[in-house]
């Protein structure tokens, strides 16, 4: 089976509510899809970059089922968000540092160059320049879906609306509230571009 090579950001994420729980935990887009479809049994690698402060997390315990080989690694601190909750556990701010992955389009845009005919889940989010992934992508007739963060889906939709005819599937993905089950909710959207 292709391994699916995953496009986005892993992430350091620190959650606050205002009763003094929260915590720090691994999160990003890149990780929970390629976590996923490990776990489902489809090889899958994260297209990301770490910085020194996660630099660890491809020999954690429990993620040893991701190929962690399109992973690039550089000095700095990794995407970090500073997750703030109300007592109801509504997300109501979100501070982000992106860090390393300001370099996460070149990178990107590298690893595509020595893997042109992957099958790619490219996560539309910032700081990756979808665009120009998506471009790279449809030259070499690469095989691809692409998913949105609903917050930033006004801002990321269009520059990606170009190249979406050639998208294989299109998922949205809601913030997660406080609640115990904090992993995204993927739904298919309809093509209305």
């Amino acid at each position: 089976m292709t391994r699916l090579d995953v496009i986005g950001n892993v992430s350091r994420d620190v959650t606050r509510y205002p009763d003094d729980r929260g915590g720090v935990r691994l999160g990003g887009a890149a990780l929970f899809v390629a976590l996923a479809a490990a776990r489902a049994g489809r090889p899958a690698a994260p297209v990301c970059v770490l910085g020194e402060d996660l630099a660890h997390v491809p020999r954690a315990r429990g993620l040893d089922a991701i190929d962690w080989s399109a992973c690039g690694e550089a000095e700095g601190t990794s995407t970090r968000f500073d997750l703030r909750y109300d007592r109801l556990g509504e997300l109501i701010d979100v501070r982000t540092d992106y860090g390393v992955a300001e370099g996460l389009t070149d990178h990107v845009l590298a690893h595509v160059e020595r893997h042109p005919n992957g099958q790619y889940h490219v996560c539309c989010r910032r700081p990756l320049e979808a665009a120009v992934v998506l471009h790279r992508l449809v030259h070499h007739g690469a095989t691809f879906s692409v998913d949105f963060f609903l917050p930033s889906t006004e801002e990321m939709l269009p520059a990606a609306a170009p190249w979406l005819s050639r998208v294989s599937t299109v998922l949205s993905t809601r913030p997660s509230t406080g609640s115990s089950n904090p992993s995204p909710i993927r739904r298919p959207c309809r093509k209305s571009w």
